[in-house]
């Protein structure tokens, strides 16, 4: 009776300890499951943000090519201007409009600061875009 009583405490204790690996081991496999959702999680957040990061370089690529181009349009407009203003002196010059040098280079200094002024609108412009 006494050995019989053992064995039941014993198949009590084992009963128990194979309740308690069973648990251990659905646990296990539960964090083995959230394991895998993350990392594919963190491989589709890592796909998403190369995807964003290419997307934002070819933006990036597109407005710069328009910046330039804006620039370039600016410089030739400024180009223009200056050989305008320039033409425009040599003629007050060879008609003789009575302008004196000192009116002609001051016409020219203005011209120039004309320039340079819309220079640094347009860099500006750049800059701001």
């Amino acid at each position: 009776a006494e050995s019989l009583l053992r064995a039941e405490e014993r198949n009590t204790a084992l009963a128990l300890e194979a309740r308690g690996l069973k648990q251990q081991q659905q646990d296990a496999e539960q964090r083995a499951r959230l394991a895998e959702e993350e990392l594919g999680d963190e491989q589709a957040a890592r796909a998403r943000i190369d995807e964003e990061r290419k997307k934002a370089r070819r933006d990036l690529g597109i407005q710069r090519e328009m910046l330039h181009a804006e620039f370039e349009e600016e410089r030739a407009a400024q180009d223009k201007i200056l050989t305008e203003l320039r033409e425009t002196v040599r003629k007050l010059r060879v008609q003789g409009a009575g302008a004196r040098e000192e009116e002609l280079e001051e016409v020219e200094r203005k011209a120039e600061l004309r320039l340079v002024a819309a220079a640094a609108e347009a860099d500006a412009r750049v800059l701001q875009s």
